[in-house]
């Protein structure tokens, strides 16, 4: 009971906690999918319990079993649309702000992995768009921005790779005052020194 107390609503006091832990155990028994306490812990009957981070999860694990990138996409489309932006964002418990970031970084690998196997199949235009969709979700995830130039590359398109890797070396000086990793520093040496 403490630890639920303390993980959910730390910021309140204990008698305060206590009280709306009470309440929303009370709630939840309501509900069909029943909590009861089991040797002093309580426990969640998941039978009818539909969980999107479960299932999220899940969708991902059956999506890396597929044996090739043509059914590698359908499984990955499925499963990123369970993703609708941050974890419990109006949210900022410590476990909470934990999860948001481990399910934003699955998220992010999610992406990159259906970027790659659309550029597998050469559907370089979903590639494309599926590396700046992870761009948009964590704008310093340079993996989003190397496979786009990549991309680019593959299109016979050397100006906009340049201009990309321009931008996000902007973006990180402006933002961090960093350069790009090496990689893609020299991914990016790679290109102007085939422009000569």
């Amino acid at each position: 009971k403490e630890e639920l107390a303390d993980k959910f609503w730390s910021d309140l006091s204990t008698d305060r906690a206590d009280g709306v832990l009470g309440v929303t155990l009370t709630r939840i028994r309501k509900l069909p999918c029943p909590v009861s306490l089991v040797n002093g812990w309580y426990v969640l009957e998941p039978e009818h319990l539909w969980y999107d981070v479960q299932e999220f999860e899940k969708g991902l694990a059956d999506a890396k079993r597929a044996s090739s990138a043509s059914l590698r996409i359908p499984r990955l489309k499925q499963t990123l649309n369970l993703y609708h932006g941050d974890y419990l964002e109006r949210m900022e418990s410590t476990w909470v702000i934990e999860e948001r970031a481990r399910l934003r970084q699955v998220c992010l690998s999610a992406l990159i992995s259906l970027a790659e196997a659309y550029a597998e199949t050469d559907d370089l235009e979903s590639a494309l768009n599926t590396f700046q969709k992870a761009s948009q979700v964590e704008s310093f995830f340079e993996p989003a921005w190397l496979g786009a130039m990549q991309v680019y590359l593959r299109m016979g398109n050397r100006a906009a790779a340049i201009a990309h890797y321009e931008k996000l070396k902007r973006i990180l000086h402006d933002e961090m005052g960093i350069e790009p990793g090496p990689e893609i520093q020299a991914l990016y040496r790679d290109i102007i020194n085939l422009k000569q």
